[in-house]
């Protein structure tokens, strides 16, 4: 196991970062997102996809769907390769999504129509290199 505590990342004797570190059972992985690096530029945007909306009814509530699509950026201005765990929330209904990530359906409130979908990319960067993962999905809006 291990327990809470502060954690700090250091690269050649460089401070990168520091986070804390919760308790964590034996055979459980845990993640720390740590403070932004200055040498690794990540820029997330989503905007409305060229399909028109659409209403659709749920249980006597009408909804508007709305096509989404996203985009991921990333790039590396450091020296040598980087390995990446891009993670990112995406509700509703994915649709079309690239490379081959991890998904895991979050549980929500029991009343939201769009589930919340953590997907989480692991990718390699090659020095100077930008990289894009680009999804499309869905959501309901009430109207």
């Amino acid at each position: 196991p291990m327990t809470t505590a502060p954690a700090m990342v250091v690269e050649d004797g460089r401070f990168n970062g520091q986070r804390t570190s919760y308790w964590t059972n034996v055979g459980e992985e845990a993640t720390l997102k740590i403070t932004r690096s200055l040498s690794i530029r990540a820029v997330s945007r989503e905007q409305p996809d060229s399909k028109p909306n659409e209403r659709v009814v749920v249980e006597d509530k009408t909804y508007s769907k709305f096509y989404l699509k996203g985009e991921l950026t990333m790039s590396n201005h450091r020296k040598q390769p980087i390995k990446m765990y891009v993670r990112h929330m995406i509700r509703g209904v994915i649709g079309e999504i690239d490379g081959d990530p991890k998904t895991l359906a979050r549980e929500e409130n029991l009343e939201d129509v769009n589930r919340v979908y953590e997907v989480t990319w692991t990718v390699t960067l090659n020095p100077g290199e930008e990289r894009k993962l680009t999804y499309k999905n869905s959501v309901l809006v009430y109207r």
